[in-house]
């Protein structure tokens, strides 16, 4: 499989082209073609993995992919969850205060 970026994304039309990493002309993908129908997701920058389509590239439109993985799906979900976890957690010297209601007699 092959690194790239993405260049462009026409939702409407739902597809879009790769960037190549290595460079090279830019690649065709269609959104069916994305792996677990994730086409959504995906965003203009984002890095994929793809593979290209063995067939293409014989006329002038240029090369196609055959299979289309975006590598930032799971690196966010897990990153977000670590973001939670840090907020939901207290300071190590931080204490518990007692309410200043009560007498101290009490």
């Amino acid at each position: 499989m092959s690194l790239g970026t993405i260049k462009k994304l026409f939702t409407d039309k739902h597809c879009g082209f790769i960037s190549p990493s290595l460079g090279g002309p830019d690649v065709f993908f269609h959104g069916s073609i994305v792996t677990g129908g994730q086409f959504a997701v995906l965003q203009a920058g984002q890095r994929v993995e793809y593979e290209i389509d063995a067939g293409s590239g014989q006329d002038d439109r240029g090369p196609r992919a055959s299979r289309v993985r975006p590598i930032h799906a799971v690196q966010s979900a897990t990153a977000s969850q670590q973001t939670e976890f840090r907020q939901l957690r207290r300071h190590h010297a931080s204490r518990a205060k007692k309410p200043t209601w009560r007498k101290k007699g009490d």
